[in-house]
């Protein structure tokens, strides 16, 4: 990234350091002599970066600014690291990594069962639910699955162990390699209200 678009700059002073927001970064024009005029005002005298634009390095040569030039490494570049689409939705980092060896498996969510002959009709199971995911409707419990966030606690209260939890399928995870590069996409099934689960596996 080039100086005049850092989000922020560290500055460091008798051994105390402060990060500090680039105020130019989302300059539309003259970013680079605004990032410049900005550090010129903040007293400074030595910079180091990987890079700047040449309107920047004449200002930092005009105000006897020393620039060093630092070493500059990707995470690939220190051994095995992961890259983790967490944009379940509309996934796309696939598509510039073209990760090799993909392997694909299922996310699924755990729902709440109840059965008939064991459900007396208490209603604990709806009193409890935090997420307002249940309803107790012509003598049976009605779960609303886009809300419940699989706590477990409707089966945990229940009096007479009426509750069981089945698997629902709500997206997948595929894992592939980009050279030295751990590629992880997540995938949210069309429909489906909520990545959480799946963005948590991911990662």
């Amino acid at each position: 990234m080039v100086l005049a678009r850092a989000p922020y700059f560290l500055f460091q002073d008798d051994g105390k350091e402060s990060i500090v927001e680039n105020p130019a970064a989302q300059a539309q024009g003259g970013a680079g002599i605004q990032a410049a005029q900005f550090l010129v005002d903040n007293d400074v005298n030595v910079l180091i970066t990987v890079r700047r634009g040449q309107n920047a390095a004449d200002v930092f040569a005009a105000a006897d600014i020393k620039i060093y030039k630092s070493v500059h490494k990707t995470a690939a570049d220190e051994g095995e690291c992961t890259y983790i689409d967490c944009d379940v939705e509309e996934p796309n980092g696939r598509l510039f990594w073209k990760p090799e060896d993909v392997r694909r498996v299922t996310v699924s969510t755990l729902l709440p069962a109840f059965e008939a002959a064991k459900c007396t009709g208490c209603r604990e199971c709806v009193r409890v639910c935090r997420f307002h995911a249940l309803m107790y409707v012509r003598e049976k419990p009605m779960v609303f699955s886009d809300v419940c966030h699989s706590c477990g606690l409707c089966q945990m209260v229940c009096p007479e162990q009426a509750v069981t939890e089945t698997e629902k399928p709500i997206g997948a995870l595929e894992t592939g390699y980009h050279g030295s590069v751990k590629v992880v996409t997540g995938i949210l099934n069309p429909g489906e209200s909520s990545g959480i689960p799946v963005i948590r596996q991911a990662c």
